[in-house]
Protein backbone atom coordinates (compact mmCIF):
# COMPACT_ATOMS: atom_id res chain seq x y z
CA UNK A 1 0.00 0.00 0.00
CA UNK A 2 1.34 3.69 -1.31
CA UNK A 3 2.37 5.89 1.69
CA UNK A 4 -0.57 8.57 0.34
CA UNK A 5 -3.19 5.70 0.48
CA UNK A 6 -2.23 4.47 3.49
CA UNK A 7 -2.42 7.71 5.54
CA UNK A 8 -6.18 8.06 3.53
CA UNK A 9 -6.97 4.65 5.67
CA UNK A 10 -6.08 5.45 8.64
CA UNK A 11 -8.39 8.91 7.98
CA UNK A 12 -11.83 7.11 6.95
CA UNK A 13 -10.56 4.53 9.63
CA UNK A 14 -10.32 7.40 12.53
CA UNK A 15 -13.86 8.76 11.34
CA UNK A 16 -15.73 5.52 10.72
CA UNK A 17 -14.36 2.86 12.66
CA UNK A 18 -16.05 4.44 16.13
CA UNK A 19 -19.20 4.52 14.41
CA UNK A 20 -18.53 0.74 12.11
CA UNK A 21 -17.12 -0.90 15.17
CA UNK A 22 -19.60 -0.60 17.41
CA UNK A 23 -21.54 -2.48 15.41
CA UNK A 24 -18.27 -4.88 14.81
CA UNK A 25 -18.09 -5.63 19.01
CA UNK A 26 -21.82 -5.33 19.49
CA UNK A 27 -24.73 -5.70 17.19
CA UNK A 28 -24.82 -4.80 13.59
CA UNK A 29 -26.12 -2.61 12.00
CA UNK A 30 -24.97 0.45 14.68
CA UNK A 31 -27.61 1.89 16.61
CA UNK A 32 -29.92 4.65 15.14
CA UNK A 33 -28.81 2.75 11.01
CA UNK A 34 -31.32 0.73 9.06
CA UNK A 35 -30.52 -2.26 7.81
CA UNK A 36 -31.69 -2.90 4.22
CA UNK A 37 -32.16 -5.70 1.74
CA UNK A 38 -29.03 -5.94 0.43
CA UNK A 39 -27.11 -5.75 3.42
CA UNK A 40 -26.24 -2.25 2.84
CA UNK A 41 -25.70 -0.03 5.77
CA UNK A 42 -27.37 3.38 5.29
CA UNK A 43 -24.28 6.34 5.27
CA UNK A 44 -21.92 4.19 7.17
CA UNK A 45 -18.91 2.23 5.32
CA UNK A 46 -17.49 -1.54 5.94
CA UNK A 47 -14.04 -1.60 6.99
CA UNK A 48 -13.72 -5.36 5.95
CA UNK A 49 -11.32 -5.10 3.29
CA UNK A 50 -9.38 -1.91 3.97
CA UNK A 51 -7.93 -3.86 7.12
CA UNK A 52 -8.17 -7.35 5.90
CA UNK A 53 -6.09 -6.84 2.78
CA UNK A 54 -3.26 -6.81 5.11
CA UNK A 55 -2.66 -9.71 7.99
CA UNK A 56 -4.36 -8.31 11.20
CA UNK A 57 -2.76 -9.65 14.01
CA UNK A 58 -2.15 -13.56 13.56
CA UNK A 59 -4.84 -13.65 11.04
CA UNK A 60 -3.13 -13.48 7.21
CA UNK A 61 -4.67 -11.28 4.86
CA UNK A 62 -7.80 -12.19 2.64
CA UNK A 63 -8.08 -10.35 -0.17
CA UNK A 64 -5.85 -8.22 -1.94
CA UNK A 65 -6.60 -4.57 -2.11
CA UNK A 66 -8.97 -4.81 -4.74
CA UNK A 67 -11.04 -7.25 -2.88
CA UNK A 68 -9.45 -9.70 -5.17
CA UNK A 69 -8.55 -13.25 -4.08
CA UNK A 70 -11.56 -14.20 -1.65
CA UNK A 71 -14.82 -15.76 -2.56
CA UNK A 72 -16.65 -13.60 -4.39
CA UNK A 73 -20.08 -15.60 -5.12
CA UNK A 74 -18.96 -15.43 -9.17
CA UNK A 75 -17.99 -12.03 -9.00
CA UNK A 76 -14.11 -10.92 -10.25
CA UNK A 77 -13.84 -9.02 -6.81
CA UNK A 78 -15.67 -8.62 -3.19
CA UNK A 79 -17.34 -5.76 -2.34
CA UNK A 80 -17.53 -5.20 1.73
CA UNK A 81 -21.31 -5.65 1.84
CA UNK A 82 -20.66 -9.10 0.30
CA UNK A 83 -18.28 -9.89 3.38
CA UNK A 84 -21.61 -10.16 5.38
CA UNK A 85 -23.37 -12.80 3.71
CA UNK A 86 -21.48 -15.38 5.04
CA UNK A 87 -20.11 -13.50 8.10
CA UNK A 88 -22.00 -12.89 11.33
CA UNK A 89 -20.47 -10.10 12.91
CA UNK A 90 -21.69 -9.81 16.71
CA UNK A 91 -18.68 -10.85 18.02
CA UNK A 92 -16.37 -9.96 15.15
CA UNK A 93 -13.72 -7.72 17.67
CA UNK A 94 -13.54 -10.42 19.77
CA UNK A 95 -11.70 -12.18 17.27
CA UNK A 96 -14.22 -15.03 16.57
CA UNK A 97 -14.79 -15.98 13.06
CA UNK A 98 -18.58 -16.67 13.54
CA UNK A 99 -20.33 -17.44 10.10
CA UNK A 100 -23.94 -17.93 8.93
CA UNK A 101 -24.91 -22.16 8.53
CA UNK A 102 -27.63 -20.59 5.76
CA UNK A 103 -26.74 -17.04 4.62
CA UNK A 104 -30.50 -17.23 3.30
CA UNK A 105 -31.95 -17.30 6.48
CA UNK A 106 -29.60 -16.13 8.74
CA UNK A 107 -30.58 -17.86 11.73
CA UNK A 108 -28.02 -20.23 12.77
CA UNK A 109 -24.26 -18.94 13.76
CA UNK A 110 -21.61 -21.69 13.10
CA UNK A 111 -18.63 -20.74 15.71
CA UNK A 112 -15.10 -21.45 14.22
CA UNK A 113 -12.84 -22.93 16.98
CA UNK A 114 -9.57 -23.79 15.11
CA UNK A 115 -7.84 -24.48 11.46
CA UNK A 116 -10.86 -26.10 9.05
CA UNK A 117 -7.93 -27.25 6.61
CA UNK A 118 -6.49 -29.24 9.46
CA UNK A 119 -9.38 -30.23 12.26
CA UNK A 120 -11.93 -32.37 10.79
CA UNK A 121 -14.65 -31.27 13.08
CA UNK A 122 -14.26 -27.58 11.78
CA UNK A 123 -13.86 -28.86 8.21
CA UNK A 124 -17.57 -30.38 8.86
CA UNK A 125 -18.33 -27.30 10.41
CA UNK A 126 -17.65 -24.87 7.24
CA UNK A 127 -18.95 -27.51 4.79
CA UNK A 128 -23.00 -26.84 6.25
CA UNK A 129 -22.13 -23.48 5.13
CA UNK A 130 -21.00 -24.69 1.78
CA UNK A 131 -23.67 -26.85 0.66
CA UNK A 132 -26.31 -24.46 1.29
CA UNK A 133 -25.22 -22.77 -1.84
CA UNK A 134 -23.16 -25.45 -3.66
CA UNK A 135 -25.66 -28.30 -3.53
CA UNK A 136 -27.67 -26.52 -6.57
CA UNK A 137 -24.53 -27.21 -8.78
CA UNK A 138 -24.34 -31.03 -7.92
CA UNK A 139 -21.24 -30.85 -5.55
CA UNK A 140 -20.38 -33.09 -3.13
CA UNK A 141 -17.41 -34.23 -0.76
CA UNK A 142 -14.52 -36.05 -2.13
CA UNK A 143 -15.76 -40.24 -1.14
CA UNK A 144 -12.82 -41.75 -0.36
CA UNK A 145 -14.73 -45.03 1.87
CA UNK A 146 -11.99 -44.81 4.25
CA UNK A 147 -11.66 -43.06 7.52
CA UNK A 148 -10.25 -39.53 6.35
CA UNK A 149 -13.21 -38.19 4.03
CA UNK A 150 -11.58 -34.80 2.77
CA UNK A 151 -14.13 -31.84 3.14
CA UNK A 152 -14.37 -29.03 1.30
CA UNK A 153 -12.60 -26.62 2.74
CA UNK A 154 -9.58 -29.21 2.47
CA UNK A 155 -9.29 -28.44 -1.03
CA UNK A 156 -10.21 -25.13 -1.18
CA UNK A 157 -9.21 -22.26 0.51
CA UNK A 158 -12.12 -19.33 0.52
CA UNK A 159 -9.55 -16.65 1.11
CA UNK A 160 -5.93 -16.51 -0.37
CA UNK A 161 -5.10 -13.71 -2.50
CA UNK A 162 -1.73 -14.87 -3.00
CA UNK A 163 -2.49 -18.27 -4.43
CA UNK A 164 -3.08 -18.51 -8.28
CA UNK A 165 -4.55 -21.44 -8.52
CA UNK A 166 -8.06 -21.95 -10.18
CA UNK A 167 -11.84 -22.38 -8.56
CA UNK A 168 -10.09 -21.18 -5.21
CA UNK A 169 -8.23 -24.79 -5.02
CA UNK A 170 -5.76 -24.31 -1.76
CA UNK A 171 -2.09 -23.44 -2.85
CA UNK A 172 -1.42 -26.26 -0.30
CA UNK A 173 -3.46 -29.10 1.32
CA UNK A 174 -2.88 -31.17 4.13
CA UNK A 175 -2.59 -34.92 3.71
CA UNK A 176 -4.01 -36.06 6.82
CA UNK A 177 -2.72 -39.81 6.30
CA UNK A 178 1.08 -38.57 5.59
CA UNK A 179 0.51 -35.63 8.22
CA UNK A 180 2.65 -33.41 6.08
CA UNK A 181 1.56 -30.27 4.16
CA UNK A 182 1.64 -30.76 0.57
CA UNK A 183 2.37 -28.03 -2.09
CA UNK A 184 -0.55 -27.87 -5.04
CA UNK A 185 -0.45 -26.26 -8.43
CA UNK A 186 -3.79 -26.35 -10.17
CA UNK A 187 -3.62 -22.94 -12.67
CA UNK A 188 -5.51 -25.58 -15.55
CA UNK A 189 -7.95 -27.55 -15.98
CA UNK A 190 -6.31 -30.00 -18.68
CA UNK A 191 -2.26 -30.25 -19.64
CA UNK A 192 0.42 -28.66 -17.43
CA UNK A 193 -0.72 -27.25 -14.04
CA UNK A 194 -4.16 -29.44 -13.91
CA UNK A 195 -5.36 -32.28 -11.79
CA UNK A 196 -2.28 -34.23 -12.42
CA UNK A 197 -0.13 -33.33 -15.34
CA UNK A 198 2.74 -35.89 -14.89
CA UNK A 199 5.29 -33.28 -15.04
CA UNK A 200 8.02 -31.90 -13.12
CA UNK A 201 6.73 -32.30 -9.10
CA UNK A 202 3.67 -34.36 -7.86
CA UNK A 203 1.61 -31.18 -6.83
CA UNK A 204 -1.59 -32.17 -8.53
CA UNK A 205 -4.67 -31.57 -6.85
CA UNK A 206 -5.66 -34.36 -7.44
CA UNK A 207 -2.29 -36.29 -6.56
CA UNK A 208 -1.25 -34.73 -3.30
CA UNK A 209 -3.34 -36.82 -0.73
CA UNK A 210 -3.64 -40.04 -2.72
CA UNK A 211 -1.65 -42.58 -0.51
CA UNK A 212 -3.72 -45.82 -1.96
CA UNK A 213 -4.36 -45.59 -4.89
CA UNK A 214 -3.21 -47.37 -8.06
CA UNK A 215 -2.81 -44.27 -10.23
CA UNK A 216 -1.56 -40.58 -9.60
CA UNK A 217 -0.01 -41.12 -5.92
CA UNK A 218 1.30 -38.44 -4.25
CA UNK A 219 5.25 -39.30 -4.60
CA UNK A 220 4.85 -39.87 -8.51
CA UNK A 221 4.54 -43.95 -7.90
CA UNK A 222 1.74 -45.56 -9.65
CA UNK A 223 0.85 -46.53 -12.92
CA UNK A 224 0.41 -43.78 -15.28
CA UNK A 225 -3.20 -43.01 -16.40
CA UNK A 226 -4.51 -40.25 -18.30
CA UNK A 227 -1.91 -37.66 -17.46
CA UNK A 228 -2.72 -34.14 -18.29
CA UNK A 229 -6.41 -34.95 -18.48
CA UNK A 230 -9.76 -33.20 -16.72
CA UNK A 231 -10.81 -35.86 -14.18
CA UNK A 232 -13.43 -34.70 -13.54
CA UNK A 233 -14.71 -35.81 -17.14
CA UNK A 234 -14.66 -39.19 -15.49
CA UNK A 235 -14.93 -38.49 -11.77
CA UNK A 236 -17.10 -35.70 -11.36
CA UNK A 237 -16.98 -33.24 -8.44
CA UNK A 238 -21.16 -34.20 -8.10
CA UNK A 239 -20.08 -37.62 -7.23
CA UNK A 240 -17.39 -36.87 -4.92
CA UNK A 241 -15.14 -37.85 -7.41
CA UNK A 242 -16.14 -41.56 -7.43
CA UNK A 243 -15.80 -42.95 -11.63
CA UNK A 244 -19.68 -42.82 -12.26
CA UNK A 245 -22.19 -42.03 -14.18
CA UNK A 246 -21.27 -39.79 -17.40
CA UNK A 247 -18.56 -41.35 -20.12
CA UNK A 248 -16.71 -42.77 -16.59
CA UNK A 249 -16.84 -46.75 -16.30
CA UNK A 250 -17.24 -47.26 -20.34
CA UNK A 251 -14.65 -45.02 -21.44
CA UNK A 252 -12.04 -45.92 -19.02
CA UNK A 253 -12.89 -49.63 -18.77
CA UNK A 254 -12.91 -50.10 -22.82
CA UNK A 255 -9.19 -50.06 -22.59
CA UNK A 256 -6.63 -51.68 -20.53
CA UNK A 257 -6.15 -49.85 -16.81
CA UNK A 258 -2.90 -50.23 -14.88
CA UNK A 259 -2.81 -54.33 -14.83
CA UNK A 260 -6.15 -55.21 -15.07
CA UNK A 261 -7.27 -55.88 -18.66
CA UNK A 262 -10.07 -53.99 -20.63
CA UNK A 263 -13.62 -55.26 -19.21
CA UNK A 264 -15.81 -53.87 -22.05
CA UNK A 265 -15.94 -52.81 -25.80
CA UNK A 266 -16.47 -49.13 -26.57
CA UNK A 267 -19.72 -49.49 -27.38
CA UNK A 268 -20.59 -51.25 -23.91
CA UNK A 269 -20.64 -54.80 -25.50
CA UNK A 270 -18.28 -57.67 -23.87
CA UNK A 271 -19.42 -57.69 -20.80
CA UNK A 272 -22.05 -59.53 -18.37
CA UNK A 273 -25.54 -57.15 -19.11
CA UNK A 274 -28.43 -57.01 -16.99
CA UNK A 275 -30.40 -57.23 -20.04
CA UNK A 276 -29.80 -56.57 -23.55
CA UNK A 277 -26.56 -57.12 -25.29
CA UNK A 278 -24.46 -53.65 -24.19
CA UNK A 279 -23.70 -51.69 -20.67
CA UNK A 280 -24.72 -48.87 -19.64
CA UNK A 281 -22.91 -46.69 -16.99
CA UNK A 282 -25.80 -47.07 -14.75
CA UNK A 283 -25.53 -50.85 -14.99
CA UNK A 284 -22.31 -51.16 -13.61
CA UNK A 285 -23.33 -49.62 -10.52
CA UNK A 286 -26.07 -51.93 -10.05
CA UNK A 287 -23.22 -54.80 -9.31
CA UNK A 288 -20.32 -52.89 -8.04
CA UNK A 289 -19.81 -51.28 -4.94
CA UNK A 290 -17.96 -47.91 -5.47
CA UNK A 291 -16.42 -46.48 -2.18
CA UNK A 292 -13.25 -47.68 -2.70
CA UNK A 293 -12.88 -47.88 -6.42
CA UNK A 294 -9.27 -47.80 -7.71
CA UNK A 295 -7.63 -48.99 -3.95
CA UNK A 296 -6.83 -52.07 -5.56
CA UNK A 297 -9.84 -54.65 -4.42
CA UNK A 298 -12.84 -55.07 -7.12
CA UNK A 299 -15.92 -54.77 -4.37
CA UNK A 300 -19.26 -55.91 -5.65
CA UNK A 301 -22.80 -55.71 -3.94
CA UNK A 302 -23.39 -59.44 -2.26
CA UNK A 303 -27.19 -59.21 -3.47
CA UNK A 304 -27.56 -56.16 -6.16
CA UNK A 305 -31.03 -56.19 -5.70
CA UNK A 306 -30.60 -55.34 -2.24
CA UNK A 307 -27.02 -53.15 -2.30
CA UNK A 308 -26.32 -53.24 1.86
CA UNK A 309 -23.33 -55.50 1.54
CA UNK A 310 -20.26 -54.99 -0.30
CA UNK A 311 -17.99 -58.38 -1.16
CA UNK A 312 -14.42 -57.58 -1.77
CA UNK A 313 -13.43 -60.17 -4.82
CA UNK A 314 -10.05 -62.26 -3.96
CA UNK A 315 -10.12 -64.06 -6.98
CA UNK A 316 -11.45 -67.26 -5.11
CA UNK A 317 -14.41 -69.13 -7.26
CA UNK A 318 -16.40 -69.46 -4.73
CA UNK A 319 -16.60 -66.24 -3.03
CA UNK A 320 -18.82 -65.43 -5.92
CA UNK A 321 -20.83 -67.80 -5.55
CA UNK A 322 -23.69 -65.84 -2.94
CA UNK A 323 -23.51 -63.05 -6.30
CA UNK A 324 -24.10 -65.20 -8.86
CA UNK A 325 -27.35 -66.83 -7.13
CA UNK A 326 -29.13 -63.82 -6.31
CA UNK A 327 -29.90 -63.45 -9.64
CA UNK A 328 -29.27 -66.75 -11.17
CA UNK A 329 -31.41 -69.00 -8.87
CA UNK A 330 -30.69 -72.67 -8.28
CA UNK A 331 -34.43 -73.60 -10.26
CA UNK A 332 -32.27 -72.46 -13.21
CA UNK A 333 -28.76 -72.29 -12.67
CA UNK A 334 -27.08 -74.14 -9.87
CA UNK A 335 -24.23 -73.23 -8.20
CA UNK A 336 -22.28 -75.49 -8.98
CA UNK A 337 -21.69 -78.23 -11.74
CA UNK A 338 -22.22 -81.44 -10.04
CA UNK A 339 -19.55 -84.58 -10.30
CA UNK A 340 -19.39 -86.23 -7.33
CA UNK A 341 -15.43 -85.65 -7.10
CA UNK A 342 -13.55 -83.82 -5.11
CA UNK A 343 -13.59 -80.39 -7.75
CA UNK A 344 -17.08 -79.36 -8.00
CA UNK A 345 -16.67 -76.24 -10.27
CA UNK A 346 -18.61 -73.14 -9.74
CA UNK A 347 -19.97 -70.47 -11.93
CA UNK A 348 -16.89 -68.42 -12.74
CA UNK A 349 -14.55 -71.24 -13.17
CA UNK A 350 -16.94 -71.81 -16.56
CA UNK A 351 -17.96 -68.08 -16.85
CA UNK A 352 -15.98 -64.79 -17.57
CA UNK A 353 -18.08 -62.41 -16.29
CA UNK A 354 -16.15 -59.48 -18.64
CA UNK A 355 -14.06 -60.08 -21.87
CA UNK A 356 -14.68 -58.24 -25.00
CA UNK A 357 -12.41 -60.34 -26.94
CA UNK A 358 -14.35 -63.73 -26.29
CA UNK A 359 -16.29 -65.04 -29.29
CA UNK A 360 -18.00 -67.75 -26.76
CA UNK A 361 -21.83 -67.81 -26.07
CA UNK A 362 -23.02 -67.09 -22.58
CA UNK A 363 -20.08 -65.83 -21.29
CA UNK A 364 -18.16 -68.88 -21.22
CA UNK A 365 -14.62 -68.23 -20.70
CA UNK A 366 -12.06 -68.91 -23.81
CA UNK A 367 -9.77 -70.62 -21.59
CA UNK A 368 -10.81 -72.94 -18.63
CA UNK A 369 -8.58 -74.40 -15.68
CA UNK A 370 -8.80 -77.92 -15.35
CA UNK A 371 -8.53 -78.28 -11.56
CA UNK A 372 -7.18 -81.79 -11.68
CA UNK A 373 -4.70 -81.77 -14.17
CA UNK A 374 -3.46 -78.28 -13.05
CA UNK A 375 -3.41 -76.76 -16.60
CA UNK A 376 -5.86 -74.56 -18.62
CA UNK A 377 -7.63 -76.13 -21.41
CA UNK A 378 -8.78 -73.54 -24.70
CA UNK A 379 -12.33 -73.62 -25.53
CA UNK A 380 -14.52 -72.85 -28.02
CA UNK A 381 -18.28 -72.64 -27.60
CA UNK A 382 -20.02 -70.87 -30.21
CA UNK A 383 -22.66 -72.66 -31.46
CA UNK A 384 -25.42 -74.83 -29.18
CA UNK A 385 -25.08 -77.80 -31.60
CA UNK A 386 -23.11 -79.04 -34.61
CA UNK A 387 -19.56 -77.07 -35.03
CA UNK A 388 -18.40 -75.18 -32.11
CA UNK A 389 -20.84 -76.77 -29.41
CA UNK A 390 -20.49 -78.42 -26.22
CA UNK A 391 -18.54 -80.90 -27.75
CA UNK A 392 -18.37 -81.58 -31.72
CA UNK A 393 -15.78 -84.35 -32.01
CA UNK A 394 -14.26 -82.57 -34.56
CA UNK A 395 -10.56 -80.99 -34.66
CA UNK A 396 -9.04 -79.73 -31.55
CA UNK A 397 -10.24 -80.99 -27.92
CA UNK A 398 -12.22 -77.62 -26.99
CA UNK A 399 -15.70 -78.18 -25.97
CA UNK A 400 -16.80 -76.63 -22.85
CA UNK A 401 -18.34 -80.07 -21.94
CA UNK A 402 -14.99 -81.77 -22.94
CA UNK A 403 -12.26 -79.51 -21.03
CA UNK A 404 -12.22 -80.87 -17.45
CA UNK A 405 -13.80 -84.12 -18.32
CA UNK A 406 -10.89 -86.90 -16.97
CA UNK A 407 -12.73 -89.74 -15.43
CA UNK A 408 -16.03 -89.71 -17.38
CA UNK A 409 -16.86 -92.60 -20.00
CA UNK A 410 -17.82 -90.57 -23.23
CA UNK A 411 -16.01 -86.74 -23.95
CA UNK A 412 -12.71 -86.74 -22.02
CA UNK A 413 -10.34 -84.04 -22.15
CA UNK A 414 -7.76 -85.86 -24.85
CA UNK A 415 -10.44 -87.05 -27.30
CA UNK A 416 -10.54 -90.77 -25.78
CA UNK A 417 -13.60 -92.16 -24.60
CA UNK A 418 -16.57 -93.81 -26.49
CA UNK A 419 -18.57 -91.69 -28.97
CA UNK A 420 -21.50 -90.21 -27.30
CA UNK A 421 -24.14 -87.57 -29.26
CA UNK A 422 -21.36 -85.63 -30.43
CA UNK A 423 -22.32 -82.03 -31.62
CA UNK A 424 -25.54 -82.07 -29.77
CA UNK A 425 -27.00 -80.34 -27.16
CA UNK A 426 -25.68 -81.65 -23.98
CA UNK A 427 -28.52 -79.74 -21.71
CA UNK A 428 -31.07 -81.55 -23.54
CA UNK A 429 -30.26 -84.72 -21.44
CA UNK A 430 -27.69 -82.62 -18.63
CA UNK A 431 -29.20 -79.60 -17.72
CA UNK A 432 -27.58 -77.02 -15.98
CA UNK A 433 -30.83 -77.01 -13.35
CA UNK A 434 -29.55 -79.82 -12.39
CA UNK A 435 -25.70 -79.57 -12.01
CA UNK A 436 -25.33 -80.72 -15.34
CA UNK A 437 -26.04 -84.51 -13.59
CA UNK A 438 -28.15 -87.08 -15.93
CA UNK A 439 -31.72 -86.13 -15.37
CA UNK A 440 -33.69 -89.73 -14.15
CA UNK A 441 -37.08 -89.98 -15.92
CA UNK A 442 -38.33 -88.54 -18.90
CA UNK A 443 -35.18 -87.04 -20.49
CA UNK A 444 -33.12 -90.98 -20.46
CA UNK A 445 -36.68 -92.38 -22.14
CA UNK A 446 -36.44 -89.87 -24.55
CA UNK A 447 -33.87 -91.87 -26.46
CA UNK A 448 -33.85 -95.67 -24.58
CA UNK A 449 -37.92 -96.43 -24.97
CA UNK A 450 -39.33 -99.18 -26.94
CA UNK A 451 -37.22 -98.56 -30.11
CA UNK A 452 -34.53 -99.73 -28.40
CA UNK A 453 -33.83 -103.25 -28.16
CA UNK A 454 -32.88 -103.65 -24.63
CA UNK A 455 -36.28 -104.01 -23.06
CA UNK A 456 -35.12 -103.84 -19.61
CA UNK A 457 -35.31 -100.13 -20.10
CA UNK A 458 -39.37 -100.74 -20.02
CA UNK A 459 -39.12 -101.49 -16.23
CA UNK A 460 -38.81 -97.21 -15.74
CA UNK A 461 -41.29 -96.17 -13.08
CA UNK A 462 -42.83 -99.37 -12.33
CA UNK A 463 -42.90 -101.13 -8.65
CA UNK A 464 -39.95 -102.58 -7.75
CA UNK A 465 -40.68 -106.02 -6.44
CA UNK A 466 -40.20 -106.77 -3.02
CA UNK A 467 -36.70 -108.37 -2.22
CA UNK A 468 -35.29 -107.59 -5.79
CA UNK A 469 -31.96 -106.75 -5.99
CA UNK A 470 -31.16 -103.56 -8.01
CA UNK A 471 -27.16 -101.76 -7.93
CA UNK A 472 -28.78 -98.70 -6.56
CA UNK A 473 -31.90 -99.15 -4.46
CA UNK A 474 -31.35 -95.57 -3.03
CA UNK A 475 -30.93 -93.63 -6.37
CA UNK A 476 -31.47 -89.90 -5.19
CA UNK A 477 -29.57 -90.67 -1.55
CA UNK A 478 -32.26 -89.95 0.94
CA UNK A 479 -31.82 -92.49 2.84
CA UNK A 480 -35.09 -93.98 1.52
CA UNK A 481 -35.33 -97.22 -0.58
CA UNK A 482 -36.76 -96.03 -4.22
CA UNK A 483 -40.54 -97.82 -4.64
CA UNK A 484 -40.09 -97.51 -8.32
CA UNK A 485 -37.72 -98.59 -11.09
CA UNK A 486 -35.69 -95.44 -12.16
CA UNK A 487 -32.83 -94.78 -14.45
CA UNK A 488 -30.46 -94.15 -11.99
CA UNK A 489 -31.45 -97.68 -10.01
CA UNK A 490 -28.99 -99.19 -12.36
CA UNK A 491 -27.08 -96.63 -13.82
CA UNK A 492 -24.67 -94.52 -11.77
CA UNK A 493 -24.79 -90.56 -12.74
CA UNK A 494 -22.36 -90.91 -15.26
CA UNK A 495 -23.51 -94.09 -16.56
CA UNK A 496 -19.80 -95.41 -16.59
CA UNK A 497 -20.89 -99.08 -14.86
CA UNK A 498 -20.77 -101.64 -17.37
CA UNK A 499 -23.27 -104.03 -16.28
CA UNK A 500 -24.22 -107.48 -16.99
CA UNK A 501 -27.06 -109.95 -16.15
CA UNK A 502 -25.51 -111.43 -13.04
CA UNK A 503 -26.44 -107.33 -11.22
CA UNK A 504 -29.85 -108.43 -10.94
CA UNK A 505 -30.10 -112.07 -12.03
CA UNK A 506 -28.34 -115.59 -11.20
CA UNK A 507 -27.71 -118.19 -13.77
CA UNK A 508 -29.37 -120.78 -12.37
CA UNK A 509 -32.76 -119.27 -12.65
CA UNK A 510 -33.24 -115.69 -14.93
CA UNK A 511 -36.53 -114.80 -12.63
CA UNK A 512 -34.41 -114.95 -10.02
CA UNK A 513 -33.99 -111.37 -7.53
CA UNK A 514 -30.65 -112.76 -6.31
CA UNK A 515 -27.89 -111.46 -7.56
CA UNK A 516 -25.44 -114.47 -8.48
CA UNK A 517 -22.31 -112.88 -7.34
CA UNK A 518 -20.19 -115.94 -7.88
CA UNK A 519 -20.94 -117.48 -11.49
CA UNK A 520 -22.09 -115.19 -14.06
CA UNK A 521 -22.97 -115.58 -17.68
Amino acid sequence: MTGSRRVLVTLVLFLVVPAVMSGCSGVWPPSGAAATDDMGQAGYVLPCLLCHEEPVGRRRSVVDESGAGGHAFGLEVLTADWCLVCHEMTQHASGSVRLWEDPGDREVVIEMAGDPSREPNEAGKVTELCTVCHRVGGYAVHTVGGAWQPACITCHDLHNPASENLMLVSASVYNRTLEIEMPVVFTARSGSGSFNDGEGTDDGICQVCHTNTAYHKYDGTGAPHNDGTNCTTCHPHSAGFLPAGGASCIACHSSRQGTRPAVVNADGTGGHHLAGGVLMDEDCVMCHEMSRHQQGTVRLWTDPGNPTTPLAVTGAPEELVPFCSSCHDSLTHPIIHTTGTAWEPVCTECHELHDPTNANLSLVRDVVHNDSLGVGKPVIFTARSGAGSFNDGKGADDGICQVCHTNTAYHKYDGTGSPHNNGMNCTVCHPHADGFTTVDGPFCIKCHSSGVPDRHHLVYDRPIPPGSVIPHPDSDRDSVPDSNYGCLSCHDENFSERRDCTACHSRRNPHDTTADTTNGY
